[in-house]
């Protein structure tokens, strides 16, 4: 059941707008969803179909910047988005964060990447949702999940329509699972992006490409500096683009920075673009809507 109802608050935006040269909107822009013929299954009576909160965009000023994270220490399927040479590499950590992250898979065959923001919190892209499904979530997947699996059963996304740089932005939702799966695993935080650190190779992403293992493993790009070059073309936090190679699987992965608060997401991967000669760039779902919504999920759903 889809209800609309008023955003509970914005996070405040308090950067300013990245400067840079006009992208070349002829480039064409894909969602990059995964789908796995033998996943689709016939839903049972007692299957849960998550209920799904739509805001109408009208947040209000918290000036919130940043939501913590729970660091735990211990021992388009045929087509690629690739600038370049691929970087992507096959990488299985048992470890936080990286367990945090996760495959998100719905009854009807279709995946895409998600990751932990909260005991039962996870952040993923809009367009990663499918109505009238059941989906489930395993943090940490490898060729299944070795963390345990838990159900979606409700969901905060924002009012925009893809397609445009607002709808980039707001491409994002946070699921609640009926488990608390990161009490034990950890979870991530989320901060609005800071202009500041565009250009620095310091930002992971991990996601389950359809194109490596069938979407069956983590596959990992560290560096993925933000390309300043490329405005921040909604408002000023965002979205952001990257040069992080992608396929279909990986949407709705998150792109991250490790600081000394711990991993803090920054968005969820939402558009790829390709521009032709072997040049492609990613576009990121961020934003004070997003913060807020994360900070709403977890105080509603403790």
């Amino acid at each position: 059941m889809v209800r609309l109802v008023a955003s509970a608050a914005a996070a405040a935006a308090l950067i300013s707008t990245a400067s840079g040269n006009p992208v070349a909107r002829e480039a064409t822009a894909k969602q990059l969803l995964g789908f796995d013929e033998s996943a689709v299954r016939v839903l049972k009576t007692n299957d849960i179909i998550p209920e799904v909160t739509v805001l109408d965009n009208l947040g209000q000023d918290l000036n919130t910047t940043s939501v913590s994270a729970l660091v735990l220490e211990d021992a388009e399927i045929a087509k690629r988005f690739i600038n370049g040479a691929d970087d992507r590499y096959q990488y299985t950590d048992d470890n936080y964060p990286f367990r945090a992250v996760g495959k998100l898979y719905w009854s009807n065959g279709v995946f895409c990447s998600g990751a932990l923001v909260g005991p039962r919190h996870v952040l993923t892209a809009k367009h990663c949702l499918v109505d009238g499904q059941t989906g489930k979530f395993a943090p940490g997947f490898d060729n299944g999940p070795r963390f345990g699996e838990a159900t979606v059963t409700n969901i905060l996304t924002s009012g925009y329509e893809w397609g445009n740089p607002c709808g980039w932005k707001g491409d994002w939702a946070v699921m609640v699972l009926d488990q608390r799966l990161g009490d034990n695993l950890g979870y991530m935080g989320v901060k609005l992006p800071d202009a500041g650190l565009q250009d620095r190779p310091i930002f992971d992403h991990v996601g389950y490409p359809g194109d490596r293992d069938s979407g069956n493993r983590p596959y990992r790009t560290n560096g993925n500096p933000i390309q300043s070059f490329r405005p921040w073309d909604c408002d000023a936090t965002g979205p952001f683009y990257s040069d992080t190679d992608c396929m279909g699987g990986q949407s709705g992965g998150p792109h991250w920075e490790n600081t000394g608060d711990g991993p803090m997401i920054w968005g969820t991967l939402s558009v790829t673009f390709d521009g032709g000669n072997g040049v492609a760039w990613s576009g990121w779902g961020s934003g004070n809507e997003m913060l807020d919504a994360v900070i709403r999920m977890r105080n509603d759903y403790p």
